[in-house]
């Protein structure tokens, strides 16, 4: 899929679609891509580059938050994607917050709907698979639409993909585990095993993801309140959205935050003790939390 990529970027810049968009520059933005890196050679990352080449990276940072199994089965003849359930809800999620997005941007800026739709995919699917690419500013976006992107942090791609943050198929799990609760508070003697793809999901599986959702965010809320008074005590002014978001930014993977933090900015506004902070969410986030925290037990030791 990197070469794939490579190839079509390269080819959009022979036949004038790209003028910026060269050999060099498409195996670049292949390569952090397909890896949801999201770093660009350019400040501008991929607001430097025709509509085309978004429209193509787009695609690729979906084939990258998506799981890979699939495009196994897919290769070999087995078009189970099209039924796969986190597959679907992945691509609902991205699609209806996209949506959500376009009026406004057609508000703000008067885009038309393709011009919007396009900024507002581009910027969910960066956001959602952690990839970490903009096309535009989105810090001076409205709060309302900021607040939709804030939200996007936390999803995460698929299993299975290369993107971080908490996960498409924790969600559907979480959320059915939710469900389940409420439908056996009214019926207590029922039982209602949770499903994934028609296929019962261990109940120990249930409670570890339970159990990493909560961490997660009890990690992310601790996490910013350090944030917002470490940033206090050393006299550096920051609202505690921008302190919410660098930290979601970080834990997650994903790079740029809202505000202060956004897309064509920086965390030299934090202290270093709070990027020490940050370095460890990062490492703790790419290793998802319970793999990270299993290192520092007393009983893996004794192993």
């Amino acid at each position: 899929m990197t070469l794939l990529e490579t190839g079509i970027l390269t080819l959009l810049h022979y036949i004038g679609l790209a003028p910026k968009m060269t050999a060099y520059m498409a195996l670049v933005h292949a390569f952090t891509t397909m890896s949801t890196g999201g770093f660009s050679p350019l400040a501008a990352s991929a607001g430097a580059f025709s509509p085309a080449t978004q429209w193509v990276i787009i695609v690729f940072m979906i084939l990258a938050g998506a799981n890979f199994a699939l495009f196994w089965y897919l290769l070999r003849g087995d078009f189970r994607i099209l039924r796969n359930e986190e597959f679907r809800a992945y691509m609902s999620v991205l699609v209806a917050l996209s949506l959500l997005l376009v009026p406004m941007l057609n508000r703000q800026y008067g885009f038309s709907f393709l011009p919007a739709f396009r900024q507002a995919l581009f910027q969910v699917t960066s956001i959602v698979t952690t990839t970490g690419y903009a096309t535009m500013n989105f810090a001076n976006w409205v709060l309302p639409a900021q607040a939709v992107l804030f939200f996007a942090m936390f999803i995460g791609g698929s299993s299975g993909s290369t993107a971080g943050s908490i996960k498409v198929v924790r969600w559907i799990i979480g959320i059915k585990a939710l469900k389940r609760e409420l439908i056996q508070a009214f019926h207590p003697s029922s039982v209602k095993p949770i499903k994934l793809g028609g296929k019962p999901v261990d109940e120990r599986s249930v409670r570890g993801v339970l159990a990493f959702i909560i961490l997660y965010f009890v990690i992310f809320i601790v996490s910013s309140l350090i944030v917002v008074i470490n940033g206090t005590t050393n006299g550096t002014t920051l609202t505690l959205a921008d302190s919410m978001s660098a930290v979601a930014a970080t834990l997650g993977n994903i790079g740029p935050g809202i505000g202060a933090v956004g897309p064509m900015a920086n965390y030299l506004i934090f202290p270093p003790s709070t990027r020490i902070l940050m370095f460890f969410l990062m490492w703790l986030g790419r290793l998802e939390i319970v793999t990270a925290f299993v290192l520092f037990t007393r009983s893996y030791w004794r192993w």
